[in-house]
C-alpha cells in the first residue's frame, strides 16, 4: 500500500501509519472487551492449575548401600572412554564403590552441594570412525 503511491510525502506516510495503527488498536480493544463480557457470563470459572495432594517433599531419603549395591549390579558392563572409572572395575569392587557413592550422595544432598572436584567432568578428544589418529579433523567428539 505504501509502495503503490510512490509520491507521498513523509506527513501523509505518518498519518497513513497512524490510521493504520488506530484501527488495530481498537479491533484489539474490542476483542478484550469481548472475551472479558463473555468470561463473565460463564457459570464455572477456568481451571485453574492441579493442587498438590500428598506429602510434602522436604526430605530426600537417605542413600543406603544396599540401594547403590543394587544399581550397580543391575547396570550393563560396558564402558565409556570418557569413564573416569571403568564400569567392570566398578562392578567387581561394588561394595568398595557403593559405600562411597552412598556417602558422596548422602553428604551432597544434606550440604546441598556436589564437591566442586566431581562438578566439573573431564573431557577428552576422541577420534571418530572416519578419522585415524595424527589426521587432522572436524570429526572430534568430546
Amino acid at each position: 500500500m505504501l509502495s503503490c503511491v510512490p509520491n507521498r510525502t513523509d506527513d501523509e506516510n505518518t498519518a497513513l501509519c497512524t490510521m493504520f495503527s488506530n484501527f488495530f488498536i481498537d479491533k484489539i480493544c474490542a476483542l478484550k472487551r469481548a472475551i472479558t463480557a463473555e468470561v463473565a457470563t460463564l457459570s464455572t470459572p477456568f481451571p485453574t492449575d492441579a493442587q498438590f495432594v500428598g506429602e510434602p517433599f522436604d526430605a530426600i531419603p537417605t542413600v543406603t548401600v544396599i540401594k547403590v549395591t543394587k544399581i550397580i549390579t543391575s547396570m550393563s558392563a560396558k564402558s565409556s572412554p570418557l569413564d573416569f572409572v571403568m564400569t567392570s572395575v566398578i562392578k567387581s569392587c561394588v561394595m568398595v564403590f557403593a559405600d562411597l557413592i552412598a556417602r558422596l550422595a548422602n553428604l551432597s544432598f544434606s550440604q546441598g552441594v556436589c564437591p566442586i572436584c566431581y562438578c566439573n567432568p573431564t573431557s577428552q578428544k576422541t577420534y571418530s570412525r572416519r578419522s585415524k589418529p595424527g589426521q587432522l579433523s572436524s570429526d572430534f567428539e568430546s
